[in-house]
């Protein structure tokens, strides 16, 4: 459904092209946040879209790692959670 890399690539400000899943899209936006895809065609097009926007690929990086530390995923948040 989904692993910790799905908050490891956009906690690190990175654009994140994954399988789309209940999951992954009620954590992020899509289009936003995530870049999701359902069958090989999508994929192909979404990393496409990706390898060739720059602004696309931004807007996602920025939207993932935002939602990351809002939502505490990042690593800081993980790390005081630990510690309480």
């Amino acid at each position: 459904e989904y692993t910790r890399r799905c908050f490891e690539i956009p906690a690190i400000g990175t654009a994140m092209l994954a399988p789309r899943t209940r999951e992954l899209a009620e954590l992020f936006v899509e289009g936003e946040e995530v870049a999701l895809y359902e069958g090989t065609d999508e994929l192909v097009a979404k990393a496409r879209a990706l390898s060739t926007d720059d602004a696309l690929r931004a807007r996602i990086a920025q939207g993932g790692a935002t939602r990351c530390r809002r939502d505490g995923h990042d690593v800081i948040s993980r790390a005081a959670r630990w510690l309480e």
